[in-house]
């Protein structure tokens, strides 16, 4: 891991650098007299120098020296940004690369730089952040992610082979910008159907700057991952401080596809305007034509063979890496822009308007196009059991004569004899009953409803005492639509299981019943609900 970089932040020239360099002074020449005889020559001569002297004259380079970033606006000087890493102007690009190629950040090399921009849109809420960055305010890095970002793979024996991406991007971008931080609410297997429910939740504090999801690989290519990804884009692009939203991508190579999850993030980055940064673009298609250095990039199993579901530490590196530069470039235009203005549409022309970019689009990308239809506003809730800011409390009725459901009040459900009560193993907070036709219900809000369990593992791993059973689940009078679910599987470890109940709810408040059933794979009835979620 390298720990210093001596890297900078190049700006293109401005149309006032003529004043911040100052005027070259123009000598003089003392006056002479010239002979009527000798005008002609000489003005031809003078015209012959001065067509090849234009013709071959190559353009000088000029440097401005930048308003490091504590002085990149006048009035107020940032002390909190670091002078590690100069920002300078050119008269060519604000590329790092261009003007740095050997920065260690370019050893990936130039195509490999603009392949890793899978999407770049107008990248208007990216520079509004980093107007806050540029006058020394803090900025908050939210980090949604399944197993590579939690770093799966890359911890071997004990020995941790580097960090993953997130941290490793924001100790560089730090070197700019210090006053930055990441707040990770990554978690392993899990999808944007899940998060799209729970990212509240999954996150310590969930008012971020700038969010930065990766969860390519567990999504599959599917209608459902699309509305995941809608509600989930909606969800945090429509906060109040309205965050900019980077999407990034890995590869995979074990699953039946190569595609997994990024179908629908490359159509959905570009309907909602968000970038997306990736080492798949790059990487894919060399390992396509050499499958044989395919475990340089991978993780592996404990038995020595390649995890090729899990990158290991050099692919994190490049991933981190890819998004810093990005990242920089984008601080570098908004400086520009901060000085000089953003170039908008001609005045008049038929063309859209700058307010129109980074707005949350009223329609979904997949419908037909409307003048008057609005997508509802997503608003997820996701509570769980084991939640003080977000606890789980079942309603305190029952109907139809079934035993009755456990109360709001929760020293009540650890009262005994309660049909539902409340438990706790291992660390983990469960509302759960072995009473056959015992029902329990839950106000929910939203139009998608689930409901998470707790699944057994198989073969058999549980304990004598464990009697795993089924639930059958439905939402408000749907009793004929309702699914049953089977809290034992086949499956090597036990874990919380996520089910979706009912997904076609018109928008508003429901009920969200489950009911202990008699049917059972394994000769117990035990349920326990960890969770129940809607948006």
């Amino acid at each position: 891991m390298r720990l210093s970089r001596n890297s900078s932040i190049r700006l293109p020239d401005s149309p006032d650098r003529s004043a911040l360099l100052g005027v070259a002074h123009q000598q003089k020449g003392s006056r002479m007299r010239i002979r009527p005889q000798s005008l002609t020559t000489a003005a031809l001569f003078a015209l012959c120098f001065m067509a090849g002297f234009l013709a071959h004259r190559a353009p000088a380079p000029r440097t401005v020296l930048a308003y490091a970033p504590t002085s990149l606006l006048p009035d107020q000087l940032a002390s909190s940004i670091s002078s590690q890493r100069t920002i300078r102007s050119t008269a060519t690009s604000c590329r790092l690369c261009d003007n740095d190629p050997s920065n260690p950040l370019c050893e990936y090399g130039d195509s490999a730089i603009r392949l890793s921009r899978a999407y770049e849109g107008s990248g208007v809420r990216v520079r509004k952040v980093l107007q806050k960055a540029l006058r020394g305010e803090e900025i908050r890095f939210g980090v949604i992610g399944a197993s590579v970002t939690a770093g799966h793979g890359l911890d071997h024996g004990g020995k941790v082979a580097g960090p993953a991406w997130p941290y490793r991007f924001v100790d560089e971008f730090k070197k700019t910008f210090p006053n930055s931080r990441i707040i990770d609410g990554s978690a392993p297997a899990m999808t944007s159907r899940f998060y799209s429910f729970c990212w509240k939740t999954m996150v310590p504090e969930t008012e971020a700057d700038i969010w930065l999801i990766e969860l390519d690989v567990n999504n599959d290519q599917s209608q459902e991952t699309l509305d995941a990804d809608d509600a989930l884009m909606r969800s945090l692009l429509d906060q109040p401080n309205e965050p900019a939203v980077i999407r990034l991508s890995v590869l995979a190579l074990s699953f039946g596809d190569m595609g997994r999850g990024l179908a629908s993030n490359l159509l959905l980055s570009q309907f909602f305007d968000t970038p997306i940064i990736t080492v798949k673009n790059f990487l894919l298609p060399y390992l396509i034509q050499r499958p044989d250095l395919a475990p340089d990039y991978f993780t592996k199993f404990p038995d020595g063979k390649p995890d090729l579901r899990h990158i290991n530490v050099h692919p994190h590196n490049a991933l981190a890496d890819f998004l810093t530069l990005y990242l920089l470039e984008q601080a570098c235009i908004t400086q520009q822009e901060m000085k000089r203005g953003r170039l908008l549409a001609k005045d008049g022309s038929m063309w859209p308007p700058e307010e129109t970019y980074g707005r949350l689009p009223r329609l979904r990308a997949w419908q037909k196009f409307s003048a008057t239809e609005h997508a509802e506003r997503i608003t997820p809730t996701c509570n769980f059991a084991s939640s003080k800011t977000y606890p789980l409390i079942p309603l305190t009725d029952s109907d139809h004569g079934v035993v009755p459901a456990a109360s709001s009040d929760l020293t009540a459900i650890d009262e005994p004899h309660q049909a539902w009560q409340k438990m706790e193993w291992n660390d983990k907070v469960a509302i759960a009953s072995k009473e056959v036709g015992s029902v329990i219900r839950f106000a929910v809000e939203g139009s998608k409803v689930g409901v998470f369990l707790w699944q057994w593992a198989g073969p058999r791993k549980s304990l004598p005492s464990e009697q795993p059973g089924r639930a059958t689940c439905w939402v408000d009078d749907f009793s004929d639509s309702a699914i049953t679910l089977d809290t034992y599987s086949t499956k090597e470890a036990a874990a919380p299981q996520w089910f979706m109940v009912h997904e076609s709810l018109k928008a508003g408040s429901h009920i969200l019943s489950c009911e202990v059933a008699n049917s059972t794979s394994t000769g117990g009835h035990e349920v326990r609900i960890m969770g129940v979620v809607a948006h």
